[in-house]
């Protein structure tokens, strides 16, 4: 009989714990951020190699397309790994997937690069797994599960908005059938607060226009919003208010059969109620197939490996050196060489080497000792820091991409430049620009140009610009 994972929950609020069975699911443990000792006591009395699962539930996480040349096997594996390190500081938190070709080129395939910004919320949890010694099955974003669990449609193919509440907020995903496009998480948007106003209306209609403003999808398309909660979460007044106008298409309230019939109770057996659609998310973890989420090993391996292993690596690594610094000198001390050889009896038949004069009876004085000044100690100037790439997101913050770290820009010396191209301007040089592979601080003052030292067109091949997509 097989055992069913063992389920986390995932999200800014901290992690839960369910089981599932053939009615429903049911929570078993709550842990506030910040909790990973806790967790980790409680994950003590669990069986080791117990399979469980994850559902990955955070804001800070982005969607960037691209047509690529359409290769096979190791080649597509090489230009997808090169791409998800240029887009991610953190590729093992991040996946490639391919939509179908790239319009009317058959050379070209359109391909989404999709993942977490920070997964430093994510780790610690990571790790209170793998040092407990179960056994991580699967690690998947929120969006994909949504995309996954998405009820047909009578266009498959077109576009169309899946809204759902989690506990996090209001999830917005783009999906094209059962594939995931785009998808934002609004923190502030809950099921509670959409019962008393319209922000979240607000919001799908901000989440559209972008989505229509990017150029992927026709500027006439419906694009029209589902959202999968039960009938009686949002009143009648509320339903009434999802329809902003004749110039917006409307926003529909659904949730399928197999949904309604899904139980969730809490610790103590109670149903819960609340109409969110984490229950379902979870229940469809549970059978979510193994294409979805993270590559296998990434996040449970390569990413987060155990702490025994990283000791062995590390002390394997330091054997290997210490052994390549003993074969690249000699094995005895400076003139240890000299004093054996003399050492050694002369060979047979030949003349014994005159004895060297002593320092009495030379003619020459000694030559003079002179000292060993130490060398001067040189700091070397901290380089500047790269720019890679700028992010606007559909809220208005702004973060550049510095030397591989998301800052936001008012953490920064720089300020958006007005223009028709993104581009960055320090305070108080406002006639100076910056924009996507320049460095700061430039190494001119004048311009905004690469180190001297740098050849051209080295580091400067590639020039993107980070749209605010999925936040």
């Amino acid at each position: 009989m097989r055992h069913r994972p063992l389920l986390f929950s995932v999200d800014a609020l901290g992690l839960e714990t369910w089981r599932s069975d053939r009615n429903g699911i049911a929570r078993l443990a709550r842990f506030a951020p910040g909790e990973h000792a806790a967790f980790a006591t409680w994950l003590a009395g669990r069986r080791r190699g117990e399979a469980c699962r994850m559902v990955v539930n955070f804001a800070d996480e982005s969607y960037e397309a691209e047509d690529l040349p359409r290769v096979r096997g190791a080649d597509r594996r090489a230009l997808h790994g090169r791409r998800l390190g240029a887009w991610f500081p953190h590729p093992a938190f991040a996946r490639a997937q391919v939509l179908g070709p790239a319009g009317a080129d058959a050379h070209l395939e359109h391909v989404l690069f999709s993942g977490l910004n920070r997964p430093e919320q994510l780790a610690p949890w990571l790790e209170a797994v793998h040092s407990a010694g179960l056994r991580l099955e699967r690690v998947v974003p929120a969006a994909q599960l949504v995309a996954h669990l998405a009820p047909p449609s009578a266009t498959p193919s077109a576009a169309r908005l899946l809204v759902v509440f989690t506990r996090a907020g209001m999830r917005i995903c783009e999906v094209h059938g059962k594939a995931l496009h785009f998808s934002r998480l609004v923190g502030q948007c809950t099921l509670a607060s959409a019962r008393h106003g319209t922000q979240w209306v607000d919001e799908i209609g901000l989440t559209r226009s972008y989505i229509l403003a990017r150029g992927r999808i026709g500027a006439d398309a419906a694009l029209e919003a589902t959202v999968l909660t039960p009938p009686g979460a949002l009143t009648p007044a509320d339903e009434a208010q999802a329809r902003p106008g004749a110039a917006s298409p409307p926003i529909h309230i659904a949730f399928p059969a197999p949904f309604a019939a899904l139980r969730t109770c809490d610790e103590e057996g109670a149903p819960l109620t609340d109409g969110e659609f984490s229950g379902v998310l979870l229940h469809g973890l549970s059978s979510a197939p193994a294409a979805l989420g993270w590559p296998p090993g990434s996040p449970a391996g390569a990413g987060q490996r155990h702490p025994t292993r990283r000791r062995t690596a590390t002390l394997a690594a330091a054997l290997a050196l210490a052994g390549l610094a003993l074969g690249a000198h000699p094995w005895w001390s400076a003139g240890q060489g000299a004093v054996d050889t003399a050492a050694l009896p002369p060979p047979p038949g030949t003349a014994p080497n005159p004895s060297p004069l002593s320092p009495a009876d030379s003619d020459t004085a000694p030559p003079a000792t002179l000292p060993i000044m130490p060398p001067a100690e040189t700091t070397a100037p901290t380089p500047p820091r790269r720019i890679d790439g700028i992010l606007r997101r559909p809220d208005g913050r702004d973060f550049i991409w510095l030397d591989g770290r998301l800052l936001e820009l008012d953490e920064t010396a720089l300020a958006l430049a007005p223009g028709p191209s993104p581009s960055l301007t320090p305070r108080g040089a406002q006639r100076l620009r910056l924009h996507p592979g320049d460095y700061w601080p430039p190494a001119d003052p004048g311009a905004a140009t690469p180190p001297p030292g740098e050849p051209p067109d080295t580091l400067r091949i590639r020039i993107h610009v980070h749209r605010g997509e999925g936040r």
